[in-house]
């Protein structure tokens, strides 16, 4: 995704991005003023779906909008 698809997914209340990994995070929509202007090659900081808090390992990480893609809606969320 380029900044700007990042930017208008959460000006539209979305907050679950898909890394290249596979793996799901979740990014705070206060974070957005960051991509502007676009192409500025800024990072966000997303924090992986699946953390578990009493496990050791990282609790958040550096994404680079170019390496992500919008979720599926949670399906713990919205049930089908």
């Amino acid at each position: 995704m380029t900044d700007e698809d990042v930017f208008n997914a959460m000006e539209k209340g979305k907050d679950r991005f898909q890394a290249v990994s596979g793996r799901i995070y979740r990014l705070d929509p206060a974070q957005r003023e960051v991509l502007k202007p676009f192409g500025s090659g800024a990072l966000l900081i997303g924090y992986p779906e699946d953390a578990n808090p009493r496990k050791k390992g990282r609790k958040w990480v550096w994404l680079a909008p170019k390496n992500l893609s919008l979720a599926e809606p949670d399906p713990k969320r919205h049930p089908r």
